[in-house]
């Protein structure tokens, strides 16, 4: 898995999926979000070029958990180490954390991945979960957006029927299942575990 900084020189004729996610951890579930968009895309006759992941910076994810653990060289070294397996080359973005935005941190990693990998930043395409799918209201009308459900967050009809950004641009909106719904982990639940059983480790 190549570094954004370091990959200008992938050939970029089709279109580029990306997604961004605090990722702490990365884990199986966030894995097999990206793989079910990935065939989603190539089932629909969409070419990808690339698979581009994008953490969020450190400040973002200790604001959100309350915990500075998770730093983003950790976190990113978790993804290139993490045996995903797309037919796309695989790209972790080593450049967005860095932005001082405070609001569309999205658009931030499009531009940086437009930027760098010299694509027209239409030709990228947005993968998230159905449980963030409001969050990308700002970008529908410029981007297309694959929505991956996840059990228990199925009310993607509910959330674009009540926002006009998402009826306005429909046409720019895909919706696919899970490959396996057994990944369907929660990073919360994770963090819980390790915790406990690094309480547990202390006070052996």
């Amino acid at each position: 898995m190549k570094r954004l900084s370091e990959s200008n020189s992938i050939a970029t004729d089709g279109y580029v999926l990306f997604m961004l996610g605090s990722f702490a951890p990365f884990h199986d579930g966030h894995i097999d979000a990206i793989v079910s968009a990935e065939n989603a895309l190539q089932n629909m006759g969409y070419s990808l070029s690339a698979v581009v992941i994008s953490p969020h910076g450190d400040k973002y994810v200790s604001d959100k958990i309350g915990d500075n653990h998770w730093t983003v060289n950790r976190r990113m070294d978790r993804i290139i180490s993490s045996g995903i397996s797309c037919s796309s080359p695989m790209i972790v973005d080593d450049l967005s954390f860095n932005t001082k935005a405070t609001h569309n941190i999205t658009q931030v990693a499009v531009d940086n991945i437009s930027e760098n990998l010299n694509i027209s930043s239409d030709k990228i395409i947005i993968a998230v979960g159905s449980d963030n799918i409001q969050t990308l209201a700002p970008n529908i009308k410029d981007n297309k957006v694959v929505c991956v459900i996840r059990p228990g967050f199925d009310n993607v009809i509910d959330v674009i029927g009540s926002c006009s950004s998402f009826r306005d641009n429909i046409c720019n909106l895909i919706i696919t299942t899970r490959e396996n719904d057994k990944f369907d982990i929660n990073s919360t639940n994770i963090r819980s575990e390790i915790h406990e059983c690094s309480n547990q480790y202390s006070h052996a």
